[in-house]
């Protein structure tokens, strides 16, 4: 199975994905987290431009779709904003589950993480979804978490993993 935690940058995919990774791990064998993050480090690609973004995107998916058919259980949390990676996946995956990690734009200004919005603010341009590049909003996500503040990740955790085992 593939486990697709989208959302804009600062939304707290990341941090969502590792508690998500701590309860399926005690439950499944081969759980594996991919963070979009990490394999942008692990790749050696810091081009952060769209075409750039979405051929990485569609690394991403590759990836998390050789390993699911090795009988692992991929987490992947990335931005991938793009209606073309996320079809890729649906066709691709025999168990996709997606879910889209809706934060508002102000909410996402307001914790500012890493400085992103900061930054780019100072600068006009920073390669951020939504703020200077086109951001796809997933159109039919299985799940949509609204991360605005208001429940603990835990609890947000929770909600992926009941929608899971329906």
């Amino acid at each position: 199975m593939v486990i697709w935690l989208t959302g804009r940058q600062g939304a707290g995919k990341t941090t969502l994905a590792k508690i998500l990774h701590n309860i399926l791990d005690e439950k499944l064998n081969k759980v594996i987290l991919l963070d979009g993050d990490k394999l942008r480090e692990v790749l050696g690609n810091q081009n952060y431009d769209n075409d750039s973004r979405s051929a990485l995107a569609m690394t991403y998916a590759r990836l998390s779709n050789m390993l699911s058919q090795q009988g692992a259980t991929v987490i992947c949390a990335t931005v991938s904003m793009f209606h073309s990676v996320r079809e890729w996946n649906r066709s691709n995956n025999a168990q996709y589950f997606e879910v889209y990690i809706k934060v508002e734009p102000d909410v996402l200004i307001k914790r500012n993480q890493k400085q992103l919005y900061s930054e780019a603010a100072l600068n006009n341009k920073n390669y951020l979804h939504g703020y200077d590049i086109p951001f796809e909003e997933p159109l039919a996500p299985d799940l949509i978490l609204n991360n605005n503040g208001l429940e603990t990740p835990l609890e947000a955790v929770n909600k992926i993993v009941m929608e899971l085992i329906k």
